[in-house]
Order: structure tokens, then C-alpha cells, then sequence
């Protein structure tokens, strides 16, 4: 994932959170926003996770580029 991505899928999951309080909080439908809610900070930490493995995986394969071409 880029880093336009990344932050366009965070954003993205802040609106749909923004959205389920406004459900929650405006429109008195609780069960409905809370579910808006919780899916849009269940969408903003597995963009995180998946971020930070990537990285990690990126960073794993410059380390074993690096290693093979200085032997």
C-alpha cells in the first residue's frame, strides 16, 4: 500500500466513525452507530496492522538485499 492509500483509507474509516456518532448521537438510532462506529476503528487498526507489516517485510528485504550484495 502507498502512502496516499494508507492515508485515504484512514481517512476513509474517520468518516464512517464520524458517521456512527452522528447515527449514534443525532438521529438516536445507538445499536446502528455503535456498529458504524466500532467497524470504522476495527477498518483504522487492520489499516495500521497491515501498514506496519509491510513495512516490516519491506524493511526485511532491503536488510536481505543489502546483506547478499555485500558478501
Amino acid at each position: 500500500m502507498t502512502v496516499n492509500e494508507f492515508w485515504a483509507r484512514l481517512g476513509i474509516n474517520a468518516a464512517i466513525v464520524v458517521v456512527g456518532v452522528f447515527v449514534a448521537l443525532a438521529l438516536q438510532i445507538g445499536p446502528i452507530g455503535l456498529v458504524f462506529s466500532a467497524v470504522g476503528v476495527i477498518g483504522a487498526l487492520w489499516t495500521v496492522a497491515r501498514a506496519v507489516t509491510q513495512t516490516r517485510r519491506m524493511n526485511a528485504a532491503v536488510a536481505a538485499k543489502r546483506q547478499s550484495t555485500s558478501s
